[in-house]
């Protein structure tokens, strides 16, 4: 997805890297995509900040 927005400004990318940063390190677990996107959505529909 990183991939997609590129060098559009405005697009959420250190948003999103930040939301997956925050998935990624929530437990050890090794997590596939899936996992990890559903994981951001969580965070944003729950309104949780990210610490990153």
């Amino acid at each position: 997805m990183l991939l997609i927005f590129g060098g559009l400004p405005g697009t959420g990318k250190s948003t999103l890297a930040r939301l997956l940063a925050a998935s990624l390190t929530l437990d050890t677990s090794v997590l596939t995509a899936e996992e990890a996107v559903e994981r951001i959505l969580q965070h944003i529909q729950s309104g949780t900040p990210v610490s990153a």
